[in-house]
């Protein structure tokens, strides 16, 4: 209600952190409302789009550049979704690795192709970060 009425001064600036609909839940299949909830709510009761700050938008690729100066030709992009994360890496020229332990599944990667939403998609994918941490060559399957 309040960001709400904040809003109808349009001097007051309407930043959302991201645009994730849902998280995963501590209970395997439950997922919580995200951010993107509540943007899209304020959003549409306020008439107004809110600057995204988060992933994949270009604003966090270019201060991370600015502030910390990777090459993103030599940089892994690694998270747990397709339309943030993996958007995120792919449309920024990095390699791109899905962790199924989070929201998106090996089933929604196949969507995306379905539905040609490449940007969507990793280049690899491993079942968690703890595989990653275990340093064994085979816990990392070249993907999609």
């Amino acid at each position: 209600m309040k960001a709400v009425n904040y809003l109808k001064d349009q001097n007051i600036k309407f930043i959302a952190t991201n645009e994730d609909l849902s998280d995963p839940g501590p209970i395997p299949g439950l997922i919580y409302p995200a951010a993107g909830c509540m943007s899209n709510c304020i959003a549409n009761m306020s008439g107004r789009k809110p600057t995204v700050m988060g992933k994949p938008n270009t604003a966090t690729f270019e201060y991370i550049l600015t502030k910390i100066g990777i090459d993103p030709k030599k940089t892994l992009m690694i998270g747990d979704r397709g339309d943030t994360d993996m958007m995120f890496g792919n449309v920024h020229g990095m390699d791109t690795m899905l962790a199924l332990s989070g929201i998106c599944q090996l089933d929604d990667v196949e969507k995306f192709k379905k539905e040609g939403k490449k940007d969507f998609i990793p280049k690899y994918w491993v079942s968690s970060i703890g595989e990653l941490l275990k340093h064994e060559k085979n816990s990392i399957e070249q993907g999609f």
